[in-house]
């Protein structure tokens, strides 16, 4: 082979690469601990019979290295005792290599932990001395520590064999005084610092490590940048055998999702590490180099994230002028193209939506991303960049920091995206943000993953994982802005995002995102938003327990086009998370505005949603002349047991909200909470007085239909603050009332002794001490509630004054063991026709006449039903395979609002033998309007489309060998025709288990008309979120007829 090689012009390695390899050795230098050798040491052609050359021990050598020109030459050194081994040619000495012919490198292998340590000299060289080191064939470190300085390693790339333990692997050091720069000594063409994987390690999706360590006061520059590479090393070989390459090498240039393993950028050492961009990287990637270094020049190219644990990271994308570049300095392998200059031409312009686009991922009906790159910063340690990043997990301890810097493009001036995609576990940033960015919460579990990752939420696909910003004095810029996409984002405070505009929920056309179940914004502690918010198709608000999220001017659109029907969710539940979200989320109030784009309905899961003023017309309302409106139901909260705790959720009305007789109609549960802020001036002398007056508050319409039967009862709750002395003074109150009331005489009730009395508690805000039980007639109380059956009013009558508790206790928390698959939920709106705009009535002077404008109002959201109870399910089994799989067929009634669209039906199951499942429906006829809530017109006109039709959904497949005891079907997902956007029906944590299931003989199946999709997702895959009201209706009410 000698002389015949096939010189790749970058890397040749001999077999002491290889574990156990013996090798021929020409030239052995030994440089014991405390010792100096000066002589020059002349190199072996490797060429020469496998021949290679060694300096070894842990004393210094200060002598020149040179070699016969043109000829392969590999330097080994080796660190051995506790000192380091130190090359550090004195005055008018060099490491003299080659000349540029990269015929000469250095292989540093050391066992763990032992250093070497080169020089450029040992300080007695002048300053100019152009051949103090000079060589170009490249630097691997093996094994152990390098530590260089004054431009030591020569013109070529500098790489590090990752290893897959952290605590011992190979690692590159600055060695002050002076700075260490790859790329900036004379004749460095390019010099990257590489990130070698071996192949072994790619095949079994090993986690690797590469380390990089500066010393305080010690900085290392990649001029550069950092690229990963998969290697193959060669085989172990004799003594006297032709020395051994590399088998293969890849670059994995263009982003195959196939991935070529994953390696861990470790950070160390108190000092800095900065990672450049080169401006000659457009010019090479058009040139369509392919060489070792070429597609290594702009930022950290690494597919495995990266860990600071001490100092600081500096991620730069450069300052050159390269017109539609807004992808460079990445940290982290997230991009389509191997760097980013380039991926836009100049015509094309910069969006959120580009950021999606140039990511590495697949297009389906959600994004699935492509990259796994998480970003741990310890405590003390700091990451600084100036373009958009993707982080699979954003986590910083208390004590760090991550800052964001605007870069300039086509001469305007860009504030970098931060995405950040959780992978399916929660993130913690307890440190500091700061800078000017924009933040994007899209949480989803990715498609690749090294060995033993594991994720919190993958159950659910990851969207119910949360980014935790826990730290309330942040320093991100007023006009940082935040879209929540998918995930949880928990707030600590106002000053924990940016000061720009709020989004939650994304709109793919208008944002370049898309919310696939949820997006949800949540308040850790009490806090206003004071950017501009708009809650978006899909957006939900929370806070939790005892905190309250307010908003400064925030527009609720919930879906597309100002006509939709919207829907948004508060405070709901998230099965599988820690959260405890039943604190309040308010509107309006002094100063703040509130929105209601859309005709709109919302649910509250948990807590209570506050209304402090009256809200404001859109543009599009005022030129129509209509009214914000929302229909607003109250849920009942279950407890561990599944049954309804008396404390349900609430609907707290401010003192600049009273009269939303145009703009609110209300459902109850069996015990929701209606707050109202009650003053003096409401304390009537007579009833007929009060009944005269508008009551405290004032909806449109109130469904009372789930308050039959002896024990729910609604509550409502007073608070003092305005009242003098916080007592409510004797006479009568006109507490709450409706234009149009459904089921009012639900409230009506008689007790034991046959007396009438109103079920209808009343109680202080926060106190545990009722003001009205509204058990009986004969109560012992200072009050009394009278139903006034002709303005459907609720009265109070005091009979003496009532003085508030002047330290309320705590309001308990309405769910203290929250349950992600509560008990049944009734129908909230068993009316067939409510008529949520009825004609006004001649006698009932209350209403408003019918010149004055009236809002759209929305349907009920659709709701689709898959039974959980196991004995509801048959399923069919036939005889195993030849490996030992179970055919299965399963059979259930479901029920849809609309047709499922063709091919799109899916089952996530667990114990199934991947690619095996089958899902088919069969409609099985009868329809029911789904009309709630929808003007008469508008009833007309959608009565059509609204149709819920019962269906037989049949599943088949094969389980898995051992898999029978825990098999099960965990969601069924498909799209509706006319509906936006996939529908999943969640069926609990374990699922329905096949082992429960009712046993069926197996039978011909019936030639039926079908619907069919497939599935496909084996365990692991898990179902989607489990938030919105189409999936979490079924957990909380059964389906009455009325």
């Amino acid at each position: 082979m000698t002389g015949k090689r096939k010189v790749l012009g970058w890397l040749v390695l001999t077999g002491a690469l290889a574990a156990g390899a013996a090798w021929a050795a020409a030239n052995v230098l030994e440089v014991p601990a405390g010792t100096t050798q000066d002589a020059d040491f002349a190199l072996t052609p490797t060429e020469d019979d496998g021949a290679f050359n060694t300096i070894r021990g842990g004393g210094r050598f200060e002598g020149s290295i040179k070699g016969e020109s043109g000829r392969t030459r590999v330097l080994q050194l080796t660190g051995t005792g506790s000192s380091p081994l130190t090359v550090a040619p004195r005055a008018q000495k060099s490491i003299d290599g080659d000349t540029g012919n990269k015929t000469f490198q250095i292989l540093v292998s050391s066992d763990a932990g032992r250093r070497v340590v080169v020089r450029g000299s040992n300080g007695d060289n002048p300053l100019d001395e152009e051949l103090r080191t000079h060589y170009s064939g490249g630097t691997l470190i093996r094994s152990g520590v390098l530590s260089a300085a004054d431009n030591a390693l020569g013109q070529r790339w500098v790489g590090i064999l990752s290893a897959p333990d952290p605590v011992n692997a190979p690692t590159l050091a600055a060695d002050g005084p002076a700075s260490l720069t790859l790329g900036d000594s004379a004749g460095a063409a390019v010099q990257p610092l590489l990130l070698f994987v071996e192949s072994e390690d790619v095949g079994n999706d090993r986690l690797t490590y590469g380390v990089v360590d500066t010393p305080d006061q010690q900085e290392l520059t990649l001029q550069h940048g950092l690229g990963q590479r998969q290697v193959k090393l060669p085989r172990a070989m004799a003594q006297g055998d032709d020395l051994a390459e590399f088998e293969a090498f890849d670059n994995d240039f263009y982003g195959s999702p196939s991935g070529k393993g994953f390696v861990r950028l470790v950070k160390t050492g108190k000092g800095t590490l900065t990672i450049d961009s080169d401006a000659r990287t457009p010019n090479l990637a058009n040139t369509g180099d392919k060489g070792l270094e070429a597609r290594a020049l702009d930022g950290a190219h690494h597919l495995g994230g990266t860990d600071v644990r001490e100092g600081s990271l500096i991620v730069r994308g450069g300052e050159f002028k390269v017109p539609g570049d807004h992808f460079r300095g990445s940290l982290g392998r997230v991009w389509t193209s191997f760097q980013g200059s380039g991926s836009l031409a100049d015509t094309e312009p910069f969006s959120r939506g580009r950021l999606r686009e140039k990511a590495l991922h697949a297009e389906s009906n959600y994004v699935f991303y492509y990259f796994y790159n998480p970003l741990w910063i310890r405590k003390g340690a700091s990451v600084a960049v100036d373009r958009s990043q993707i982080f699979s997990q954003l986590n910083a301890e208390a004590g760090s920091t991550f800052e964001a810097k605007p870069y300039a493009v086509g001469g305007q001036l860009h504030y970098p995206y931060v995405v950040v995609t959780l992978d399916g576990n929660d993130s913690h940033v307890d440190g500091l943000l700061k800078g000017m960015f924009h933040l994007v919460l899209d949480s989803r579990v990715g498609q690749r993953h090294p060995k033993g990752f594991t994720s919190q939420h993958n159950e659910y696909s990851g969207r119910n994982s949360t980014l935790f910003l826990n730290n309330p004095g942040n320093e991100i810029s007023k006009e940082g802005e935040t879209l929540v996409a998918n995930g949880i984002l928990a707030l600590a405070g106002a000053r924990s995002i940016g000061g720009g505009k709020v989004t939650v929920g994304a709109v793919k056309e208008e944002d370049g995102f898309e919310t696939g179940e949820a997006a949800i914004l949540t308040a850790s502690q009490t806090l206003e938003v004071v950017g501009k918010a708009e809650i978006k198709q899909g957006g939900a608000l929370a806070a939790e327990q005892g905190q309250v999220l307010s908003f400064k001017d925030i527009t609720i659109k919930a879906a597309k086009g100002q006509n939709a029907r919207g829907r948004l969710m508060v405070n709901p539940l998230v099965p599988g998370n820690s959260h405890n979200l039943s604190g309040t989320v308010e509107f309006g109030g002094d100063g703040r505005t509130y929105r209601w784009a859309n005709p709109l309905y919302i649910r509250i899961w948990n807590g209570a949603l506050r209304l402090s003023g009256l809200p404001v017309k859109t543009e599009a309302q005022e030129a129509a002349g209509k009214e914000p409106y929302a229909k607003i139901t109250t849920d009942d909260v279950y407890d561990s047991n599944q049954e309804p705790t008396k404390e349900g959720t609430a609907l707290f009305i401010g003192r600049g909200a009273r009269d939303l007789s145009r703009n609110v109609d209300l459902s109850l549960g069996k015990y929701s909470r209606i707050g109202v802020v009650p003053n003096d001036g409401d304390v009537a002398g007579t009833r007929a007085e009060a009944a005269d007056r508008s009551p405290i508050f004032k909806a449109k319409t109130i469904d009372y239909y789930y308050l039959g039967g002896d024990g729910p009862r609604p509550t409502i709750q007073l608070d003092p603050s305005q009242l003098t002395a916080r007592t409510l003074k004797k006479g009568w109150i006109s507490l709450v009332g409706s234009v149009k009331a459904d089921n009012w005489k639900k409230l009506s009730a008689k007790d034991a002794a046959g007396e009438a009395f109103a079920k209808v508690r009343v109680s202080w805000l926060n106190a545990s001490k009722d003001i009205v039980p509204g058990n009986a007639a004969s109560e012992d109380a200072s009050a009394r509630v009278h139903l006034d059956d002709d303005k459907f009013t609720i009265l109070l009558e005091v009979f003496e004054d009532v003085k508030a508790p002047e330290n309320p206790a705590p309001q308990p928390n309405p769910n203290p063991n929250p349950n992600p698959n509560p008990g049944p939920n009734p129908n909230p709106n068993p009316n067939p026709n409510p008529g949520p705009n009825p004609t006004p009535s001649p006698d009932k002077p209350d209403q408003p006449s019918p010149d004055k404008p009236q809002p759209d109002t929305p349907a009920d959201p659709d709701e689709n039903a898959v039974p959980r109870d196991p004995e509801q399910w048959e399923v069919t089994t036939g005889e195993p395979d030849a490996a030992g799989n179970v055919p299965v067929r399963l059979q259930v009634r479901i029920s849809l609002p609309k047709p499922p669209v063709a091919g799109s039906l899916k089952a996530d199951a667990t114990g199934f033998v991947p690619g095996t499942l089958t899902v088919e429906a069969v409609q099985e006829g009868g329809a029911k309007a789904l009309a709630e809530g929808l003007e008469a017109e508008a009833m007309e006109q959608e009565a059509a489309s609204a149709q819920a039709s019962s269906y037989g959904l049949r599943i088949s497949g094969k389980v898995a060998r051992g898999q029978w005891d825990t098999a099960s079907i965990r969601a069924i997902r498909c799209r509706l025709e006319g509906v936006e956007g996939e529908r999943s029906i969640g069926l609990g944590n374990q699922g329905i288990l096949l082992k429960s299931m009712k046993k069926q003989e197996p039978e011909a199946k019936p030639e039926e008309k079908k619907t069919s999709g497939s599935g496909g997702c084996d365990a692991g895959f898990g179902g989607l979120l489990l938030l919105v009201a189409a999936v979490l209706l079924p957990y909380r009410r059964a389906h009455k007829a009325k």
